[in-house]
Formats: structure tokens, sequence, C-alpha cells
């Protein structure tokens, strides 16, 4: 947007500002003329002057303020139809106007500070959102880690379960030798040396096998060191 652009919107933002006010004194000083009682001059202008200040701002709610009085001043205090007062009735149109001015600049400053709230809470609200979105894939990814670790493992079980019942079936011996000890031996394997799987695994060797004087040789073919 180019400078002269962004003075132009300033200046209707302003006159439209202003020209609530204004709206809003006529209307107030129309429903008082047409409607309402004597009683309730000062509600129906202190309303127009809230309305103000709260949609405008602190400006537009001194204008109406401003215009609130002379409109009392003119069409409702005697003499009537002319700015001119009685003395007596001055006391009455300060109290009103500085009234007036306290309630707009009550209404100007909650105005924003609302405003500020509203937008702060919105901000939480987004980031608690943000949050519970982040949770929320975090969740799902870790139960995918799971269900993938869990498909593993099964898959795992079942080829150990695959292997375990071809080893136990098949006429050769199987084996599987870790620091120098049979960490698994098939019943073939077994049966070969005279032992049963329970006396062979994690009890004995390959050089448990072999006579003594045999085991150098046997070692350095298996390459495991004598124990």
């Amino acid at each position: 947007m180019t400078r002269p652009d962004a003075s132009a919107e300033r200046i209707s933002s302003v006159t439209k500002r202003y020209g609530l006010s204004v709206v809003l004194a006529l209307s107030a000083l129309l429903v008082r003329l047409l409607v309402c009682p004597e009683t309730l001059v000062g509600p129906v202008f202190l309303l127009a002057v809230l309305l103000s200040a709260w949609l405008g701002g602190m400006g537009p709610g001194l204008v109406a303020a401003l215009l609130a009085m002379l409109a009392v001043d003119y069409f409702l205090l005697p003499p009537k139809y002319t700015l001119r007062f009685n003395p007596a009735e001055l006391p009455e149109l300060l109290v009103f106007f500085v009234l007036a001015v306290v309630v707009s600049a009550w209404s100007a400053i909650r105005n924003p500070t609302e405003t500020w709230l509203r937008r702060t809470r919105d901000e939480l609200e987004n980031r608690v959102q943000e949050r519970m979105s982040e949770l929320s894939r975090s969740n799902e990814q870790l139960r995918a880690e799971i269900a993938e670790r869990e498909r593993v493992s099964a898959e795992l079980r079942d080829s150990e379960e695959r292997f375990r019942a071809l080893s136990e079936s098949s006429l050769t011996g199987i084996y599987l030798i870790q620091d120098g000890k049979f960490r698994y031996a098939n019943p073939a394997m077994a049966r070969m040396f005279g032992y049963t799987v329970e006396e062979l695994v994690d009890r004995l060797g390959p050089l448990d096998l072999v006579y003594p004087d045999d085991r150098p040789i046997v070692a350095e073919d298996i390459r495991l060191r004598v124990p």
C-alpha cells in the first residue's frame, strides 16, 4: 500500500469515527424529543457518549459529549432554541459534561483493554490448539512406532518359531556357539554326542567334546581360544 492510500484510509477512518459520534448525538436528541420523558434526558445522552467512546475512541466520545451538552442547552433548557443559557442551569450542564467526559474516558480505556484481553485470549487458545495438535501428532507417531515394533517383534517370534520347528525336526546337527559355549543345539546335535539338549546348551562347548590332546587342533580349526 502506498503512502497516499494509507493517508486516505486514515482520513476515512477518522471521518467515520467522528461522524458516528455526531449521528449518535443526533439520534439521542431525536429519541429524547420523540419518545423519552424529561427524567431520561441524562441517560439517553450518556448512552450516546458511551457508544461514541466505545466504538470510536476518546476523541469521538468527547465530541459526542460536547454535542450532547449543546443539544440539551439549545433544545431542552430555557430559553429554548438559543445557545444562551440560564446561569442557574450552568452547574447542571457542567455536571453533565464532566460525567460525560468520565464515561467517555472510561469507555475509551476499557474498549482497547478488552480488545487486548480478547486478542490475548485468542492467541492463547491458538497456542493451546497448536500444542494439542502437536501432541496429537506425537501420540499418533508414537502409536505408529509401537505398532511397527510389535509387528517386527511378531515377525521375529514367527521366524524364531519356524526356525525352531525346522531345526528340531532336522536330522542334521544345528548349533550356535558364543563365548566358547553352545548357546543353541537341536536334538540331532545333542544325540550325536550322547547328551540331551539341556546338558549341552550353556554348559559345554565344542572343546569339551574332544580329547584334551586334540583341543589345540580343534580350537585352531574352529578359531576358538583354548580355555
